[in-house]
């Protein structure tokens, strides 16, 4: 795995607005609890900066993670778990099983949550899952140029600091189900 410092990545959601949605008029940073918040002195509105959900799914073969190659931005040309962004209107399940279909081409059944990642340096939260491939091969398609089954030992470059964490802990929930054969 990767030994590179973790490098912050801004949602589009966290670009503070320099004018008021609503009404026009020049934001100011006023206090709002403990933090300082865009906000119009003329209408009300306050800017809130929260991280956008995303869902993830490890995938697994026998004691190899299924990853896909990224073809888009950010971190294009690096790997990570099968997942993306929760649509308004959707849950994190359904999420995730979306994106393993649209990505990878093949329908998955959600085991358990394993965990949920928040926090710098991310500007997202993303819920990790733990499933199966119940159909299908996977293969390259929306988004990704490569997919590979990899081994604890032999994991490429991952695009991002939450695919390390996820790795990271399907090694540490391996090891546990080792101990308690």
């Amino acid at each position: 795995m990767s030994t590179e410092s973790p490098v912050f990545y801004y949602a589009d959601n966290h670009r503070e607005f320099r004018y008021c949605p609503h009404c026009a008029a020049p934001l100011q940073k006023i206090r709002d609890g403990a933090r300082w918040r865009p906000a119009c002195t003329r209408c009300g509105f306050v800017q809130y900066l929260n991280p956008p959900l995303a869902a993830t799914i490890l995938l697994t073969r026998g004691d190899r993670v299924l990853l896909g190659r990224r073809t888009i931005e950010p971190r294009r040309g690096y790997w990570t778990l099968p997942g993306g962004y929760v649509e308004l209107g959707e849950s994190a399940e359904e999420a995730v099983v979306r994106e393993a279909r649209e990505e990878l081409g093949v329908d998955v059944r959600i085991e358990r949550l394993l965990g949920l990642h928040s926090g710098a340096p991310s500007a997202v939260a993303v819920a990790l899952y733990e499933g199966t491939i119940v159909r299908g091969e996977p293969r390259p398609l929306d988004e990704v140029d490569a997919v590979g089954f990899f081994g604890p030992d032999e994991l490429p470059e991952v695009a991002f600091w939450s695919t390390h964490w996820a790795l990271e802990l399907w090694q540490l929930s391996r090891r546990d189900r080792e101990l308690r054969r």
